[in-house]
């Protein structure tokens, strides 16, 4: 699952609706220009949430 900032990964915590998966992996992107970087990982990726 991918998260714009720190904050959004909290919140989504806290909602507590969605239950944390074993086999999830998460990415914060703060700031958002990081995105480049990571993308090659993302890439690889069966899946993405955003």
């Amino acid at each position: 699952m991918v998260f714009e900032g720190f904050s959004d990964f909290l919140s989504y915590l806290t909602l507590g609706k969605n239950q944390l998966v074993a086999t999830a992996d998460f990415v914060i992107l703060n700031p958002v220009s990081l995105f480049e970087k990571v993308s090659p990982i993302l890439e690889q990726s069966e899946s993405i949430q955003l």
